[in-house]
């Protein structure tokens, strides 16, 4: 039974894998940032007050309750350090949900800027979603890229989110 299961968990983070790299990638480039993303996935860049871009994955059946999605907040980072301004938003979402439990929280470098990673679940209504951020300045700007899943399907998402978040680059001038 247990090598059954097993099995069958390698075969979802294989197919998974394989998934991530077969599907063709669309490159979304400012004069601030690149990032990466699925072609199959719903890429919107309206801007509308201060999220960038919003990439929806597409729904997987009918029953499917929340597409999951890949997006970037930017604002004034108001003269804060990283270490200032994510303590501030992470107050923030603390009191956005009423059941919240922190996965992760390090500090990271991506190519040459210092970021804080944050993973954390929390409950959104009737949805039990999982969460990854990465937050980053530049310029006196705040970058918040954020992937939202539902936490029961946050697995068979997980190469994917990797290699968006993998190709995400604040542009250093």
């Amino acid at each position: 039974m247990k090598s059954t299961f097993y099995l069958l968990i390698f075969a979802l983070f294989f197919t998974s894998a394989i998934k991530a790299q077969e599907a063709t990638w669309e490159t979304y480039t400012t004069n601030a940032y690149e990032i990466k993303y699925p072609s199959d996935w719903d890429f919107k860049n309206s801007g509308a007050m201060i999220m960038d871009f919003l990439a929806l994955s597409p729904l997987e059946s009918d029953e499917d309750n929340l597409r999951e999605n890949i997006n970037l907040v930017k604002e004034d980072a108001q003269n804060l350090s990283i270490d200032a301004y994510f303590e501030s938003s992470k107050k923030m979402l603390k009191k956005t949900f009423q059941k919240m439990d922190i996965i992760s929280s390090k500090d990271v470098s991506k190519n040459g800027v210092s970021m804080k990673k944050f993973t954390y679940t929390a409950e959104f209504g009737d949805e039990y979603l999982y969460f990854n951020q990465y937050y980053g300045i530049q310029n006196n700007i705040a970058y918040v890229l954020t992937f939202t899943s539902e936490k029961d399907k946050y697995a068979s998402f997980k190469s994917i989110e990797d290699k968006i978040f993998e190709s995400f680059k604040l542009i250093t001038k």
